[in-house]
């Protein structure tokens, strides 16, 4: 899992977690990920080298609705919840209109 900081912007020094995964049926995940960061490849070990780079990422909004049971009710209660995602990782070249986030 990775930790992002929004750098400027509206939302600046907020957080966006994002899980790269190394699944087989998602081979594009890592390497989109890799050259948002500038990176053409990387050793696992080498991992903490990208802490402090900058990306630019464009950011979506999630929404879904799950079922939680009320504590004073005992009643289900249906609750939209909103989670922030990034949904693609844009060449190293930020721009002045959009949100910069440092991983």
């Amino acid at each position: 899992d990775l930790k992002f900081a929004v750098v400027g912007g509206e939302y600046d020094g907020r957080w966006i977690f994002h899980r790269a995964s190394t699944y087989p049926n998602r081979p594009w995940e890592l390497p989109a990920l890799l050259s948002g960061l500038g990176v053409p490849s990387l050793k696992p070990s080498m991992l903490n080298t990208l802490v402090g780079t900058v990306t630019t990422a464009v950011v979506d909004v999630d929404t879904y609705k799950k079922m939680v049971t009320n504590k004073d009710t005992g009643m289900d209660d249906e609750v939209i919840t909103e989670k922030n995602v990034i949904k693609r990782f844009k060449a190293p070249k930020p721009s002045a209109t959009e949100d910069v986030y440092s991983f």
